[in-house]
């Protein structure tokens, strides 16, 4: 493939447990939105379910899409999420990040809109949708999904406060899209060599 340059990266480095936040306006919609970003995990860090991207009120409301698991050569995809001290999403990949030196393209596309349960949330890795799940809860149609809907959006951290879900690593071209559930073709280019 040719070479390529990953521009806008941000390196987090779990120990300092560091992160972005923000306190989202008006969303467009609760319901229908995408996340795409590169990442480039550290090798020991991200055991924990490390969040890429998180909205926390309490341990009863929250919701995250993270990357890791207890052991760190079989790492995969998470997203989580709860409302009233129920889960309402809950989706564990089956597919395996494994390789700590190369960089993956994630995407997550949620429209709760959609009448079939497997729409509502679909995940990308590399240009190709995961469809097998060790795990696999979809949203109630017209579900809320708090990723913009609530005032404690995070990017490199599963939960508010101490070090719990911290990412490591490198995130670059971050986009959070409100109200369009979108592909991966709407954020990269494919080499076609």
């Amino acid at each position: 493939a040719e070479a390529y340059t990953i521009d806008q990266s941000l390196r987090f480095n779990g120990a300092d447990n560091s992160e972005l936040t923000r306190s989202p306006g008006t969303p467009t919609s609760t319901q229908i939105g995408t996340v795409s970003v590169w990442t480039k995990s550290d090798v020991g860090i991200n055991a924990d379910w490390a969040g890429i991207i998180s909205n926390y009120s309490d341990n009863d409301n929250r919701i995250y899409l993270a990357i890791g698991n207890d052991t760190l050569a079989n790492q995969n995809l998470i997203v989580y999420g709860k409302v009233g001290g129920s889960a309402n999403v809950y989706l564990r990949s089956d597919m395996r990040i494994r390789d700590p030196a190369a960089w993956y393209h994630l995407v997550m596309a949620y429209d709760t809109t959609q009448v079939t349960a497997a729409n509502r949330i679909r995940l990308y890795v590399n240009n190709v949708e995961l469809t097998d799940f060790s795990i696999e809860t979809y949203p109630d149609q017209n579900a809320i999904m708090r990723f913009n809907g609530e005032p404690n959006l995070q990017v490199g951290r599963r939960y508010a406060g101490g070090s719990l879900g911290t990412y490591g690593g490198y995130l670059a071209e971050f986009n959070f899209i409100d109200g369009q559930q979108l592909t991966p073709s709407s954020f990269g280019e494919t080499d076609t060599a």
